[in-house]
């Protein structure tokens, strides 16, 4: 695991200290060496920078690499877990290798397929490769978007980079706000799609590879994509069996490694499946990592040390306060690169700077919700819709308004209000207001509505917040609406969810892996009818199925949790209130102009005394300011 960066430039090379000065403000990726390359013969002039994190073939692995003539240059971040097969067939066909890693089978299969190349990989990756021989840049994303790679043009050219701050360290662009994303990102807490907060900086998109040449546009041009409507005609039984072989198959590829490595396990249901994998698999007691907090409610430690005595494993626990993951705010908004979505990221990084002291290298349970139907809203929305199509044409449209205005002031208690409000007496049945407004936007109640100005924001863009969520869901017309939404959060919320195990992992300096997302099980997941993955209200239904020989039965019919923070409880403690009080009210954030300061004094009191839980409307506030002030004031 490790950072890259580059750039290629038409009128000038930049110095070996731009690109030494980029690695460095990612250096916590690589903390085991860098280095870097610069062309300078003729134009259009490129350079490669890298950062290691040792992992495979720790002696030969050093990059930016390059061929046996010194024609094709590369830097890489990730893991290829089929390179030693690729490496026999790339050897029968007369290709010759130095080192033992998984980068220079990269080199050679560039060689040997070119841009086609990619579509060999199984694994976690993003590359630059510079040919030399056509002086063109190639660049590549895993399919999943498990490793991420960000890039800026301009008419000088491309500069590129794991992480948006290594960009920006290069001087080529300055940090700006793109006022034209906040629509999107005040109704949602993230950006879907290509899009940054930052103008001028753009995600390489998952499963798509960009070749540059300097002149004119970029070809960006995608290599793979998850094809729901394409049924597998098996049996239950058939089914499960190709499951857990798949699945199996997976953990043991990604427990290659040169170096120690654990996992991280919360109790629940996927990481307890890889816990039992690699418990059969390893001669030594598989070390394990998780978190806990003094409120039992939210603690999933106990469950995670149930998981860890079936499987004799090594179990280390850390625990988190408000005050620490207060403390920690501000850090780790730096290394998101973005403000932070979920409060739980602040978690993941306390559970990765313990597991360094121990591992390098550590397996997570993230995806498998997205494959086989682990969240609640996936058969809520499929009720809503099933049962709703009956009352939707009888209800008034005053009536939903009567109750979206007064229900939340009514002395109901908040749980059953929160269950109405996600109901068909409170949203229309259309996609866009029964499912993305109900399940996806920052709040249920329609606080953020009330504080934060959309009259200014909606004023700097003609797009409407809700096209690329909808664009996807209607890529499969034909589909369930349980399909539908798996596909769509495939392409927008795991990607938000894989961020934030990379950077917070990153921040550690330690790689984290992915399991159930192997793009050959996520291939065939999604040849699974609905009806297998959601059963009479039974989520992961066929996933648990699957994985039932690996878990105690206590884990498996335990309630899903989703590795919660107590924000709500914390924001409520003195200290962390006056700390909101004291960014979203002060002279800055008003000067800024995009909330209501009325609104949030509202909020803030709602929630103070339990009336409303506006702990992630302000919490997405809160990270927001904080990540103006820290990346775009002080330019």
């Amino acid at each position: 695991m490790c950072g890259i960066c580059g750039y290629v430039n038409n009128n000038r090379a930049l110095a070996e200290k731009t690109l030494q000065n980029m690695c460095s403000e990612q250096s916590h990726r690589g903390p085991d060496g860098s280095d870097v390359v610069v062309f300078t013969e003729t134009a259009p002039f490129c350079g490669l920078g890298h950062v290691r994190l040792s992992i495979i073939d720790l002696a030969g692995g050093s990059q930016p690499m390059c061929n046996e003539d010194g024609t094709i240059w590369i830097s890489y971040n990730g893991e290829v877990y089929n390179h030693k097969e690729l490496r026999e067939d790339l050897e029968a066909k007369g290709h010759v290798y130095k080192t033992n890693s998984d980068t220079e089978t990269l080199l050679h299969l560039y060689e040997e397929y070119g841009e086609e190349s990619p579509t060999y990989l199984r694994g976690m990756f993003a590359y630059a490769i510079w040919d030399t021989n056509v002086r063109k840049l190639f660049l590549v994303r895993d399919r999943l978007g498990i490793k991420p790679l960000y890039y800026a043009l301009n008419k000088e050219g491309i500069v590129f980079g794991s992480e948006v701050k290594s960009i920006l360290r290069s001087g080529l662009v300055s940090p700006a706000l793109d006022e034209s994303k906040l629509a999107e990102y005040f109704t949602f807490g993230y950006l879907t799609d290509e899009q940054t907060l930052y103008r001028g900086i753009t995600k390489l998109l998952p499963g798509h590879t960009m070749t540059f040449t300097g002149n004119g546009e970029p070809c960006v041009r995608q290599y793979w994509n998850v094809e729901y409507g394409q049924h597998a005609s098996v049996s239950e039984n058939d089914a499960i069996d190709q499951i857990e072989q798949l699945f199996r198959e997976s953990v043991e590829l990604r427990m290659m490694s040169d170096v120690p490595l654990g996992m991280f396990l919360s109790g629940g249901i996927d990481s307890s499946a890889i816990a039992g994998v690699m418990a059969g698999l390893s001669d030594q007691p598989v070390k394990a990592f998780t978190i806990g907090f003094d409120s039992q409610y939210y603690s999933e430690a106990g469950y995670a040390k149930k998981v860890a005595a079936h499987n004799g494993m090594e179990m280390h626990e850390v625990r988190l306060n408000a005050q620490n993951f207060l403390q920690s705010i501000e850090k780790l908004i730096w290394h998101n690169d973005m403000p932070i979505h979920f409060p739980a990221s602040v978690a993941l990084y306390f559970v990765s700077e313990k597991a360094r002291e121990h591992v390098k290298v550590v397996l997570t349970g993230e995806g498998s919700d997205e494959l086989f139907g682990g969240y609640g809203r996936y058969r809520m929305c499929d009720l809503n819709l099933k049962i709703g199509k009956f009352f939707d044409p009888v209800i008034p449209n005053k009536l939903r308004d009567s109750i979206k205005k007064n229900l939340w002031n009514t002395p109901l208690p908040l749980k059953l209000k929160k269950a109405v409000a996600h109901s068909f007496l409170y949203h229309s049945l259309n996609p866009r207001n029964s499912i993305f407004d109900n399940y996806y936007n920052i709040s249920l109640s329609g606080a953020m509505a009330e504080i934060v100005n959309f009259d200014l924001i909606n004023s700097y863009t003609t797009k409407d917040p809700y096209v690329n969520y909808l664009a996807h869901f209607d890529r499969y017309p034909a589909e369930d609406t349980i399909s539908k939404m798996l596909y769509t959060d495939k392409k927008t919320y795991l990607e938000e969810l894989l961020m934030k195990q990379d950077k917070m992992s990153m921040a550690a300096s330690i790689e984290s892996r992915v399991p159930f997302l192997d793009h050959k099980l996520v291939e065939y997941a999604a040849t699974l009818p609905a009806h297998m993955k959601i059963r009479k209200g039974n989520l992961k239904h066929i996933m648990k199925r699957a994985v039932g020989r690996l878990v105690p039965e206590e884990i498996i019919k335990r309630q899903k949790m989703g590795f919660p923070i107590p924000l709500g409880e914390w924001m409520r403690e003195p200290q962390f209130n006056q700390y909101i009080k004291a960014v979203l009210l002060d002279a800055k954030t008003k000067h800024r102009g995009y909330f209501k300061e009325s609104c949030i004094t509202k909020a803030l009191k709602e929630h103070e005394n339990g009336k409303v839980d506006n702990s992630y409307p302000l919490w997405i506030m809160l990270n927001f300011e904080l990540w103006a002030r820290n990346t775009i004031d002080v330019q």
